[in-house]
């Protein structure tokens, strides 16, 4: 599958467009959901972010494990303190969209 390019390596828009679409079922898996507890991050949060992703301010491409597979690295903002990291992989296939991992972490100040 060939990769588009973006400047800065940038899938922003590409992730927002697919989100809202509003046709993928959202699947998070068993490691996801052990983190979610782990994290203490709330999975009605993560469903809602998925659901609008108005707070979605970085996204980066990984690899795919298939083809049918477009896989990302998404960052939420929660606050200017806390932001949400998803690993996310959509299978265009399946309409559906794995929650992979899900980490908390701090927003760098550019």
């Amino acid at each position: 599958m060939q990769e588009t390019k973006h400047e800065g390596g940038d899938h922003t828009q590409r992730v927002r467009e697919l989100l809202t679409l509003n046709k993928f079922l959202i699947v998070i898996t068993q490691h996801a959901e052990i983190r979610l507890g782990q994290r203490q991050i709330e999975k009605e949060d993560v469903l809602e972010n998925l659901r609008t992703p108005d707070t979605l301010y970085f996204a980066r491409k990984r690899k795919e494990a298939n083809e049918d597979e477009e896989c990302y690295q998404c960052y939420f903002r929660k606050s200017n303190q806390q932001c949400h990291i998803y690993g996310l992989a959509f299978n265009l296939k399946y309409m559906n969209v794995k929650v992979i991992t899900v980490i908390k972490a701090r927003p760098r100040i550019q």
